[in-house]
């Protein structure tokens, strides 16, 4: 069986956003009362939505991979309950390639210790150890990941404050200005690009657009996004819609192309640990599990788990072939 391509490392988590501690910043030029105000209505919005559960579509119409999922969060804990679908190209009888949608339910949690994919219709699951974050794109659906981050990068609060030395690597200049009556733009100027960050007063200080060019003798990525906020009757703001746009820097062509819409959100107290157990995925006996992480093992649900894991027995296998065990004895063969 193939494993689908859901649990991928993120491949693209960019240095100048990722500094090592200790750099100093520059001088903020602007209001920097601006920034401080920015600051804490961010760390509020942040940390608004500890647990909840929303409904989301999420489509990325360059990799043509698209999710329908509910979400369920509690701190680091998340669960994803709906359906993932590809467009996938196959050739037909007559040799001509042809494009097909093909949908798969999909279970999958996430806890501290692993991330667990379960895909009903192929009876396939996918354990890995030590795995946080370690997944696609479309799927970080969560408001720490979706909604208050720079492409899921960073938070933007880390973004707002010119004193994080976290982030602070080439970044040669920090901006803040007011535009009309209820904006704030924040322009982080680095050696290779600036990004520019617009926040929106009447949209309870959130991020609306943001944009990135790469300076002219410089490569990266052209980047663009826009958000779409709702107030709900709590005086919560929940995202409504948000677009991502990535231009490859040697081509100028479309790297990603991702829209999300929230069509339900609701805050939640206490949610059991329960929900987020191996247990809650209802995995159906005999389904293959293959776990992966220090150790990688294959076995079915309801099964015990081999004594001995895949790593062990690879080594076994290397050592039988190198001793010439198996292999064909030719003196017996016929001339």
């Amino acid at each position: 069986m193939t494993r689908m391509p859901l649990i991928v490392p993120i491949a693209f988590l960019l240095a100048i956003y990722h500094g090592p501690a200790g750099v100093a910043g520059p001088p903020v030029e602007g209001d920097a009362a601006l920034l401080v105000s920015l600051q804490n209505i961010h760390a509020t919005n942040y940390s608004s939505l500890p647990s909840g559960r929303s409904s989301v579509s999420v489509i990325d119409r360059v990799s043509r991979y698209g999710a329908v999922v509910t979400v369920l969060w509690s701190g680091e804990n998340t669960r994803w309950e709906g359906v993932t679908h590809e467009v996938v190209v196959r050739d037909g009888n007559d040799g001509a390639a042809r494009e097909k949608l093909v949908p798969h339910p999909l279970r999958m949690i996430e806890t501290s210790q692993q991330v667990v994919c379960y895909w009903p219709d192929l009876r396939f699951v996918d354990i890995i150890n030590n795995g946080k974050g370690r997944y696609r794109e479309e799927l970080q659906l969560k408001p720490s990941q979706a909604w208050y981050s720079f492409e899921r990068i960073v938070p933007w609060q880390e973004l707002f404050d010119p004193e994080n030395t976290k982030r602070t690597q080439h970044l040669s200049k920090f901006v803040v200005r007011e535009e009309g009556d209820n904006r704030i733009v924040v322009e982080r100027h680095y050696d290779t690009d600036v990004l520019t960050i617009v926040c929106s007063m009447a949209q309870g200080g959130n991020v609306i657009e943001y944009w990135s060019d790469p300076k002219k003798g410089t490569k990266g990525f052209r980047r663009k996004g826009t958000y779409e906020w709702q107030k709900q009757s709590s005086g919560n703001w929940i995202l409504k819609r948000c677009k991502c746009q990535r231009y490859d820097p040697d081509s100028d062509l479309l790297a990603v192309d991702y829209e999300l819409d929230v069509t339900s959100c609701e805050p939640l107290g206490a949610i059991p640990s329960t929900e987020f157990s191996f247990e809650s995925l209802n995995v159906a006996p005999g389904c293959v599990i293959e776990e992966t992480g220090v150790k990688r093992r294959r076995y079915r649900a309801g099964e015990k788990a081999s004594g001995i894991d895949q790593v062990d027995l690879d080594r076994l296998i290397d050592f039988l072939r190198s001793t010439g065990f198996g292999a064909a004895d030719r003196s017996k063969e016929k001339n």
